[in-house]
């Protein structure tokens, strides 16, 4: 995990402060918190999917949409938009 958050130290503290949090709650946070007030929470909201090999990005409604990427569409497959 190191390789990819080079600060434990935070890595943890981030992790302690959504303990009693689900993935909806942050979610919620995230889809409630004004423009770039979320860092913590997408971080952390990053760690959960990830570990699940999820992810996330903001939908054309500005909330969070959660997906796999082993399921997206490349930009130069054959498959229709």
């Amino acid at each position: 995990m190191t390789e990819r958050f080079p600060n434990p130290d935070l890595e943890q503290a981030i992790k302690d402060k959504f303990a009693g949090l689900t993935d909806a709650d942050i979610i919620r946070r995230m889809n409630a918190a004004p423009d770039f007030g979320y860092d913590d929470e997408a971080v952390e909201l990053n760690r959960r999917l990830g570990s699940v090999g999820l992810s996330w990005r903001w939908s054309r409604q500005n909330r969070v949409l959660i997906f796999d990427p082993a399921e997206e569409v490349q930009p130069n497959s054959d498959e229709p938009l």
